[in-house]
């Protein structure tokens, strides 16, 4: 029998009970959510740290002698220990840590850890990694963070952790033809055109055509305004009904891909834009970089090779070596430096022969004028007398040099092609200029290259004239237009891709691009985990 002096001692036990449940909920309450913000926080910064590391690694910066964590990454193959960031280190991936609030001065873990060759790691379905020497970089972040009300039924700190795993990846070229000026308005436009359409693409990726002006948004890139008129003005006349895919380039089975513009169209959806039945219109799209230059292939820009081996030579029935037979009033044209260009035709129907290799123009423009065609020698075999050329394999690069001024273009006029086959084919996938026929340099004036008068051709190769995305921020003005008019190419047909920071159309054009889905494959930095 208790005494009344215990009576109620259960109900205080109880009460103690209940206070440190009702304690211990607010606690976890606070310090849950204190918790959950602050591994939001880690994440944002692992994900900011290992994709700059991952960048500095692809551009190959961030290496000061004294302070060279990148020192320790492998060559190839591999996983050394994690690496800890050092204090206040302006190594690129600890700076980014760190500017996102995680020191190592503060009690914060940095640790970077680099791969490189198979990955170590499991990655999402369908990631293809490149075959550099390093090829992967995971960051890891951990933070204790102090508990309030959690340390009385509790330690008095937790630790918040989190990880992101950047790549350099390989992809396929996104377009066919890409449409580079960040801001112009009109940057894809056409005037003056019948009912038939001006570009027909039939297979290749499932995107066709990307505009990446942001005209029209009322927007800015860079802090520099985006045109208020829009960047695609007008129904265009182009058909994607059988692109995609689904057909090897024949024109036949495919069923449809898709049109990309970063900004505002007029009207919102253009009519004459055939896109199948798989095809969509995207708008706002998100714009492509450049896949040749330094955030994809980094397509190297030519030097002056010096004059040709030989000046250009006459020749028939065969002789000298590469010329066709039979062959009447031809030309066989060796690589090297012209300094007042190449003009083709302009009298009786002739014909061009080109060697394998780098053309350089300094001046004066690579020009199809009237009764002009040109071929590849032999027909670039890569065999016996025309072997393959150490920089170009067995096609060609026509490069317009930027000391030529405004003139030094790529025309092709008056009927070029019409008097026999013409085939020019760009230099190979694997070779040093990656594919590219025309070469425009990046630091060339203001230019307008142009298709028009009925030239017929067909091309294999990349026409890759652009000026850099900084260049046309500072200066708007200051691009490459590729204007197809006056019955442009009835008939020309290409195997490549466009890569341009304007493309205007007039009159009649018809260029036709048969794509066999054989894409290029260019490096990218994601995050893949």
């Amino acid at each position: 029998m208790r005494s009344k002096h215990q009576a109620g001692q259960a109900v205080i036990l109880v009460l103690v009970a209940l206070s440190l449940f009702v304690i211990g909920a607010i606690g976890l309450a606070i310090d849950g959510s204190q918790l959950y913000a602050q591994r939001q926080l880690a994440q944002n910064a692992a994900d900011a740290a290992t994709l700059a590391g991952m960048m500095s690694i692809f551009n190959n910066t961030n290496t000061a002698a004294n302070n060279n964590l990148f020192g320790n990454v492998p060559n190839g193959g591999g996983n050394p220990a994690p690496l800890p960031c050092p204090a206040n280190s302006d190594l690129t991936p600890c700076y980014f840590a760190r500017q996102n609030g995680f020191d190592p001065a503060n009690g914060d873990t940095v640790k970077a850890e680099f791969f490189g060759g198979a990955s170590a790691i499991a990655l999402e379905p369908g990631v293809t990694l490149s075959g550099l020497p390093v090829n992967l970089m995971r960051m890891t972040l951990i933070r204790p963070v102090p508990t309030s009300l959690m340390r009385f039924i509790s330690s008095t700190a937790a630790g918040v952790a989190a990880q992101a795993t950047a790549a350099i990846v390989d992809i396929p070229v996104p377009v066919p033809i890409l449409v580079l000026h960040p801001t112009a308005a009109a940057s894809l436009q056409k005037s003056g055109m019948g009912a038939n359409p001006g570009i027909t693409i039939c297979g290749g990726p499932q995107k066709s055509i990307q505009v990446d002006s942001c005209a029209g948004t009322g927007g800015s890139v860079s802090g520099v305004k985006c045109d208020a008129q829009p960047a695609v003005q007008f129904p265009a006349i182009i058909n994607l009904s059988r692109a995609g895919p689904a057909d090897n380039g024949s024109c036949t089975t495919g069923t449809g891909a898709d049109f990309g513009n970063s900004g505002t169209p007029v009207p919102p959806d253009p009519p004459n834009i055939l896109l199948g039945s798989t095809g969509n219109y995207i708008e706002p799209a998100t714009p492509i970089e450049d896949p040749l230059g330094p955030a994809g292939l980094n397509v190297v820009t030519p030097t002056d090779p010096g004059p040709p081996s030989t000046a250009p030579t006459a020749c028939n029935n065969g002789l000298p070596s590469g010329c066709p037979n039979p062959c009447t009033n031809c030309t066989l044209y060796y690589p090297g430096a012209y300094p007042a260009g190449i003009s083709l035709g302009g009298g009786p129907p002739s014909t061009a022969v080109f060697q394998p290799g780098l053309y350089f123009i300094k001046n004066g423009g690579f020009t199809f004028g009237s009764n002009s065609n040109a071929v590849m020698a032999n027909p670039a075999k890569c065999t016996g007398p025309v072997p393959a050329n150490t920089y170009t394999g067995c096609g060609m690069v026509i490069f317009l040099a930027a000391s030529g001024g405004s003139g030094n273009t790529f025309s092709a006029t008056s009927n070029a092609g019409k008097n026999a086959p013409t085939f020019l084919l760009g230099s190979d996938l694997n070779s040093t200029y990656d594919g590219v026929l025309v070469y425009v340099d990046h630091t060339a004036p203001a230019r307008v290259h142009n298709f028009s008068g009925g030239g017929q051709f067909t091309l294999s190769g990349t026409f890759y004239m652009t000026n850099t995305k900084a260049t046309m921020l500072a200066d708007a003005s200051h691009f490459q237009t590729l204007d197809l008019g006056g019955n442009a190419g009835s008939g020309t047909e290409i195997d490549g891709e466009v890569i341009v920071d304007e493309l205007h159309m007039h009159g009649t054009p018809a260029i036709v691009m048969h794509l066999n889905n054989g894409l290029r494959i260019i490096h990218k930095v994601a995050l893949v985990r």
